[in-house]
């Protein structure tokens, strides 16, 4: 086993490390786009049921960062890669926790309300 990993270690340079966290920077972003949709539409369904408009400054924050996301194939460094990744991704947990935080009530009222239907 020892010598299976001693093998690959001899094999990965530092250009191969920065294309396998791109890889995975890239996953993890789309993973947060789809999650951080997924909670804006349901938290927006809630608001609607309740009259009020839907969340507008997460739907925005939203495209920006999607925008940015496609970025992370052209960074030539970990750091600039690590900052990049910082930038897009701590608005959308951001937006996620303030969504949720917010409109708790509603959303789980509107849960409540379809378990019970």
């Amino acid at each position: 086993m020892e010598q299976l990993f001693l093998r690959i270690a001899t094999g990965f340079t530092e250009e191969a490390g920065l294309v396998w966290l791109q890889g995975l920077a890239i996953a993890w972003s789309a993973a947060d786009l789809l999650l951080i949709g997924w909670v804006l539409k349901i938290v927006g369904a809630a608001r609607a049921r309740a009259g009020r408009p839907g969340p507008r400054v997460g739907w925005a924050v939203f495209a920006v960062t999607a925008v940015l996301t496609p970025l992370l194939f052209f960074v030539h460094a970990e750091i600039e890669l690590f900052f990049l990744d910082a930038v897009i991704a701590l608005p959308q947990y951001a937006v996620l926790v303030r969504s949720l935080a917010a409109d708790r009530a509603l959303v789980c009222g509107m849960m409540r309300a379809r378990v019970r239907a």
